[in-house]
C-alpha cells in the first residue's frame, strides 16, 4: 500500500501535475508554506492601478517619447500574461504609441531565447506585434562609469536609449540578494557581462536568508538609480507559479514591500534530520542550471540520508555565460584574476567562495530525477548525483537503502520558493 504527494513540474513546459509515492509504513511530511491562491485578474489590475512610492504608470509616461518594457527570460517564472497587456494599455493613454515601446528580454548571461521560448514567455501574438530585443551583454551595452563601489556599469544601449524604463519580475529567494525583484531586473538582467561578472564576483556571496539588507542589494539600487529604472512590476507567486500578490511603483520601496510578504509566504520549517530529503525544483526545474536554486534542502541534510532533487529539466543543463567551457575552476579562476585586487579583503573572500562552492558541487550526492537531463550532463556538474527517469525505479532504490522502520521523509514541494523561517524548525 502506498501514500502519494502531488506536486507540479515542467514550468514553461506543460506545468505538469507529478504523483510521487512511498511505502505507507514511512512517515512523509511535505513542509509546506502558507497556502495562497491565485489572485483573480480584476484583483491584479487594481493593484497595479495603485503604485507603491510613484505615480501611476499613466501619469509617469505623460510626455515620454520612448519606452523599454525590461522582462526577465524563460529562465525565470513570471507570467507577464496579465502585466504586459495592462501595461501597454497605460502606456496608450499617455500617448506612447505601440511603436515607440520595446520589450527587453533580461537576459543577463543566459543564452538568447528562442522563438518557442519568446512565445510560451508573452504569447504568440505579442511575439508578433512587438518590437522585441533580446539582450546581449557584450555587444549592445554602453558604460556609464563606475560606483561608488568600484562596480564598471555597462547597461543595454536600447534601456538607455528610452525615456521611460519599466522592469516585469518576480520577487523570489534569491542566495545573494536575499530576493530577487526591484532593481535586479536591470541589474545583472540587460547589464554587460563585465558588470555581470564583477558582481558575481565581489557580491556574490552564497546565502539563503531572505533579508535584502545586504552589500550586494545596495549596489544593484545604486547601479538601478544611476541607470534611471523609473518603475516596476513585481509579483509574488504560489507553489503552483500563479500570482499571487502584485507590487508595482517605486524600484526600491514597492520591492520591499513585495519582499517582506515573500518572505511571509515562503518562509518553512526545515525537516533537517529527516531520512530522506526530497527538493522538488518547480518553478525553476526547466533546466539544471536553474535547478540548483532548490538544492538548499539536500545541501542541509543529515549526512547520512538520501538526499532527491525533482525537476523536468525540459531545457536540458541550461547555460550562464560566467561558467563557460566544461571545466568549472579554470574558466571562474580566469574571469576573477581580470578583476583581482590583493589588497582588497572581498576579492579573497570572493575566491574562497567559488573554492567552496565547487567543493560542495563536486562532493554533492543525492538521486535526480529528470527526465529531460541526459547522464553526461549531470556528471559533468554533480559527479556523485545518480540520474533517473522514472519515479518507480528511484523509489527502488531508497526502498533498498531504507529497509528498516522507522523512515522519515521530508518533501518540499517548491524549494526554490521556499526560505528556512527563524524559530520554525519541525520537530
Amino acid at each position: 500500500m502506498k501514500q502519494s504527494v502531488e506536486l507540479r513540474t515542467a514550468a514553461w513546459h506543460g506545468d505538469l501535475p507529478l504523483t510521487i509515492t512511498f511505502p505507507y509504513s514511512w512517515k512523509v511530511t511535505v513542509v509546506e508554506q502558507k497556502h495562497s491562491p491565485a489572485l483573480p485578474e480584476e484583483k491584479i489590475r487594481e493593484a497595479l492601478s495603485h503604485p507603491i512610492a510613484a505615480l501611476p504608470l499613466s501619469a509617469l509616461a505623460s510626455g515620454r517619447k520612448r519606452a523599454a518594457i525590461i522582462l526577465d527570460d524563460i529562465t525565470r517564472p513570471t507570467p507577464p500574461e496579465t502585466l504586459l497587456p495592462w501595461i501597454m494599455d497605460e502606456l496608450a493613454r499617455a500617448g506612447v504609441r505601440q511603436s515607440a515601446t520595446t520589450i527587453v528580454i533580461a537576459s543577463g548571461a543566459h543564452r538568447r531565447p528562442s522563438r518557442d521560448d519568446l512565445v510560451r514567455k508573452i504569447g504568440a501574438r505579442l511575439a508578433d506585434t512587438m518590437a522585441i530585443v533580446h539582450h546581449d551583454g557584450v555587444r549592445d551595452v554602453e558604460y556609464l562609469g563606475k560606483t561608488a563601489r568600484g562596480t564598471p556599469i555597462w547597461v543595454n544601449r536600447v534601456v538607455m536609449g528610452s525615456d521611460l524604463k519599466i522592469g516585469i519580475g518576480s520577487i523570489c529567494p534569491h542566495p545573494a540578494a536575499g530576493f530577487s525583484g526591484g532593481s535586479k531586473i536591470l541589474v545583472p538582467g540587460v547589464c554587460g557581462i563585465e558588470t555581470i561578472r564583477y558582481l558575481h564576483d565581489h557580491f556574490g556571496m552564497d546565502r539563503r536568508r531572505g533579508s535584502t539588507e545586504n552589500e550586494f542589494r545596495e549596489e544593484l539600487d545604486a547601479i538601478a538609480t544611476i541607470a534611471r529604472l523609473d518603475f516596476i512590476v513585481n509579483v509574488v507567486l504560489n507553489w503552483k507559479r500563479e500570482i499571487a500578490d502584485v507590487f508595482a511603483g517605486d524600484k526600491t520601496l514597492a520591492f520591499r514591500r513585495g519582499a517582506t510578504a515573500a518572505g511571509e509566504l515562503y518562509g518553512v520549517a526545515p525537516l533537517w534530520d529527516a531520512d530522506i530529503t526530497v527538493a522538488n525544483t518547480y518553478p525553476f526545474d526547466s533546466s539544471l542550471q536553474g535547478m540548483k536554486r532548490g538544492f538548499w534542502p539536500i545541501a542541509g541534510a543529515r549526512p547520512d540520508s538520501s538526499r532527491v532533487v525533482i525537476g523536468a529539466g525540459s531545457m536540458g543543463k541550461g547555460y550562464h555565460g560566467l561558467e563557460g567551457g566544461t571545466s568549472p575552476l579554470l574558466p571562474h579562476a580566469w574571469q576573477r584574476m581580470k578583476t583581482f585586487r590583493p589588497f582588497q579583503a572581498r576579492d579573497w573572500t570572493a575566491g574562497w567562495n567559488l573554492w567552496r562552492q565547487i567543493s560542495e558541487r563536486k562532493t554533492l550526492a543525492f538521486l535526480a530525477l529528470c527526465p529531460g537531463i541526459k547522464e553526461e550532463e549531470l556528471k559533468e556538474k554533480y559527479p556523485n548525483a545518480s540520474l533517473y527517469h522514472g519515479w518507480d525505479d528511484l523509489l527502488a532504490e531508497l526502498e533498498r537503502r531504507h529497509h528498516r522502520l522507522p523512515v522519515r521523509v521530508a518533501v518540499y514541494p517548491s524549494a526554490p520558493l521556499q526560505i528556512p523561517a527563524k524559530g520554525r524548525e519541525a520537530k
